[in-house]
C-alpha cells in the first residue's frame, strides 16, 4: 500500500512556504525559470522541498521540472511508487 501524496493545493502551500512566495502565485502553469526568475540556489530549495516530503530527486532532474504542475506531478509519482512503511 502507497502513502497518501498531499493534494496539489497542500502540495502547493509548502511550495509556497519553502520559496517564500504568495500561494496564488504557484498556479500549475507557472514556470519556475520563465515566471519566478528561478536560479540554480532556488532549485536547490525545490530539492530540499522534496528532501522534507520524503522523496529523492536526482539533482540533473531539477532542471527538468519545469512548472509547479511538473513538480507536483514528479511528486505524486514518487509517492505513489513508494510503498507505506508498517508501523
Amino acid at each position: 500500500m502507497s502513502r497518501q501524496a498531499l493534494t496539489f493545493d497542500e502540495f502547493r502551500e509548502r511550495l509556497a512556504a519553502a520559496l517564500e512566495v504568495p500561494r496564488s502565485a504557484l498556479d500549475g502553469d507557472v514556470s519556475f525559470l520563465e515566471d519566478l526568475a528561478f536560479d540554480s540556489l532556488r532549485m536547490l530549495t525545490l530539492a530540499m522541498l522534496f528532501e522534507d516530503l520524503d522523496v529523492e530527486m536526482p539533482a540533473e532532474l531539477a532542471w527538468d521540472i519545469r512548472t509547479v504542475a511538473d513538480a507536483y506531478a514528479y511528486y505524486a509519482e514518487q509517492v505513489a511508487a513508494v510503498p507505506a512503511t508498517p508501523r
